[in-house]
């Protein structure tokens, strides 16, 4: 199982015959990109990427689907907070998988834009590179904080489940307050650096 963290990044090789799922758990408006690599596809034997969207204990809602080139990436935003389940699946063309078959396939979850993705949104914006590191800077703060309420959120959840009392919910707040204030002192930072480094100042 993976959390929301910012930025997140796992890798899974391994050989699959029939199915293999991760469980990624994120906030709402979550962009990731599923790359992978599946170099034993061919016109026979291809495999499949899924995304689910866990709807409750029971159910899930498939989201995304997707045949798996040698290699590529799926990209998916959430649209709903909470579970998402990453799914890969072989299939044969032929209608059934031939005996033995097994792929080898490498899969990595990235969270936010790639650095390619920032590159094209720059050039089709017309953006100069310090807007561009203040942009990047932007998207992985919004992350930060989209993490921190999700996260405190379900502590909320589960605090409320098993009756906790108020005090805990202070302790959440001071702990946000810190975190936003060193995300604050941080950010400053890597601006400061940035010009230098430019010989902005």
């Amino acid at each position: 199982m993976c959390t929301g963290g910012y930025p997140l990044q796992f890798s899974s090789s391994s050989v699959v015959q029939d199915h293999k799922c991760f469980l990624l758990s994120v906030p709402e408006q979550t962009y990731f990109r599923a790359e992978y690599e599946s170099p034993d596809t061919s016109d026979i034997l291809q495999s499949v990427l899924t995304i689910y969207s866990q709807t409750s204990e029971q159910d899930s809602k498939r989201m995304k689907e997707e045949i798996m080139n040698r290699q590529g990436s799926v990209p998916y935003t959430a649209t709903t907070a909470g579970s998402h389940w990453i799914c890969i699946s072989v299939i044969s063309t032929k209608g059934a998988e031939p005996v033995g078959a097994k792929m080898r396939i490498t899969l990595r979850l990235e969270m936010g834009n790639s650095q390619q993705e920032y590159q094209n949104l720059a050039k089709k914006s017309h953006m100069d590179d310090l807007q561009l590191e203040i942009l990047k800077l932007k998207d992985r703060v919004m992350g930060i904080l989209r993490n921190v309420d999700y996260d405190q959120d379900k502590l909320l959840q589960f605090d409320q489940a098993v009756g906790s009392t108020s005090t805990n919910i202070m302790y959440i707040s001071i702990v946000q307050i810190t975190f936003l204030a060193m995300v604050s002192i941080f950010q400053a930072r890597y601006l400061k650096n940035f010009f230098y480094k430019k010989k902005l100042v």
